[in-house]
């Protein structure tokens, strides 16, 4: 039960840590050139989707009983993968 509780905290924490980075991207996009910040913006909506999208399939697997728990686990770890990959994406084009 310990590995399960540890495994959501850190899930949370990662949570955390998107929403601010989504945060500060949006302010990044706000201070960019007129002909970049509609794309920046429309990437940054982007991400803010997909962080909606893994805050239900947390919210899902923080309420998954024992016996759910590896199959929901599953969906969290696939939507983990989107969403990391995406701020991958974004985090290059804000480079750019």
């Amino acid at each position: 039960m310990k590995d399960k509780e540890n495994l959501k905290q850190t899930y949370q924490t990662q949570l955390d840590e998107w929403s601010k980075e989504i945060s500060r991207l949006r302010a990044k996009a706000d201070e960019a050139r007129a002909e970049a910040r509609a794309d920046l913006h429309k990437r940054v909506d982007e991400l803010d989707v997909k962080l909606q999208e893994a805050v239900t399939t947390f919210a899902q697997l923080a309420q998954a009983s024992d016996e759910a728990w590896g199959a929901v686990l599953k969906g969290v770890e696939s939507a983990w993968k989107s969403i990391k990959a995406s701020f991958n994406e974004a985090a290059a084009k804000f480079k750019e």
